[in-house]
């Protein structure tokens, strides 16, 4: 937690408005404290490579990305509710002692899924970027990194705040459906959809299902249902081109704060 700790904190000390004689008397000794914390910062994040160091107190990190959300699929709890259930906070210390170590972690299995305080504090964050990963055996098998600059926790996922992805049509292929509330009388949600020609043709990139289709590609023993392309393009859904994820992740990376004085978000 150390990483996301110092980073709050530099955030905390560069909002200090420096408006009268006394406040520009101190601004060294604020400066002053910024430095070490930097220095401090800095020692710590070259001290240890990033495989040795995924968690960061009640934190899941992986190098400077920060996970917000974990949906896991086939353990029968909603992915799409838990994400939107602002009452919601798995940080909290005394979730966290009953969580089993497996669900803090993305190679792990999960009987739940895990909806950080990230999520609830998005507008409060600096956050620069967001990404989206698919997994399967614990690897990363797809991902879409979005500008997180000013969103909200819904709005960053469209096609507008799109960077890059695995899926190298996706940003200039036509789209139907790019939103995590996706396609609601069809309750297909984190939709990445190019067209809907008829169940045996839909075809695109990524759909989370919570609850059973009315086509046949959506049906299942056990949900969530991740459907997505590992192919690196879209795909018919009811083809054999299609992939199932075990899970699918949110991360955020945060702007670094450089002005002394003003606020950074």
């Amino acid at each position: 937690m150390f990483h996301f700790v110092v980073s709050m904190l530099l955030v905390c000390l560069l909002t200090f408005e420096v408006t009268d004689a006394k406040k520009n008397k101190n601004k060294t000794s604020y400066q002053k404290q910024i430095d070490n914390l930097r220095d401090e910062f800095e020692a710590f994040k070259n001290e240890t490579s990033d495989d040795d160091k995924p968690y960061f107190g009640s934190y899941v990190q992986q190098g400077d990305w920060l996970l917000a959300f974990r949906l896991v699929a086939g353990n029968n709890q909603p992915g799409y509710d838990a994400y939107m259930d602002v009452n919601r906070n798995d940080d909290d210390l005394l979730v966290r002692a009953l969580t089993p170590c497996s669900c803090l972690s993305i190679n792990g299995t999960c009987n739940r899924q895990y909806r950080g305080s990230v999520l609830s504090l998005w507008t409060q964050l600096p956050i620069l970027k967001v990404k989206l990963s698919l997994y399967e055996g614990g690897k990363e098998k797809a991902f879409a990194v979005f500008n997180g600059v000013g969103t909200t926790f819904t709005s960053w996922f469209t096609n507008d705040r799109l960077e890059n992805s695995s899926w190298t049509d996706l940003k200039a292929s036509a789209k139907n459906f790019f939103s995590i509330i996706g396609d609601d009388g069809l309750k297909r949600r984190l939709f990445i959809n190019n067209a809907y020609p008829g169940c045996a043709n839909d075809v695109g990139w990524l759909v989370v299902k919570d609850v059973e289709d009315t086509c046949t590609w959506g049906k299942s023993t056990s949900f969530p249902l991740i459907l997505y392309s590992a192919t690196g393009s879209k795909v018919v859904y009811q083809s054999t081109a299609v992939s199932k994820a075990d899970s699918l992740a949110v991360w955020v990376s945060f702007k670094e704060p450089e002005t002394f004085g003003e606020s950074c978000f």
